[in-house]
């Protein structure tokens, strides 16, 4: 989809966002207490796969990133996105 939705949507594309150049974790399940996978740098962009998920306060977001690699972010530091 080339417009970026109005809010995170599964089957659409989010950007990470609001990290302050730090980017955000990929974690291996929906909780700050799932082991982390990655650190996606901030404007990469993700397809959303599933979710949302409430945990720690955050709505989680499952992702798929370019590689291949799927895990959850918090939705905090994600904005939609087109597709790439």
């Amino acid at each position: 989809n080339s417009v970026a939705p109005p809010e995170i949507t599964v089957d659409f594309y989010a950007e990470v966002a609001n990290t302050d150049g730090i980017g955000v974790t990929v974690r291996g399940g929906p909780s700050t207490s799932n082991v982390q996978l990655l650190i996606a740098p901030e404007g990469e962009t993700m397809l959303v796969i599933g979710g949302p998920e409430s945990a720690n306060e955050f709505l989680w977001w499952q992702v798929q990133l370019a590689d291949g690699t799927e895990g959850w972010v918090a939705g905090l530091f994600l904005i939609p996105a087109a597709a790439p």
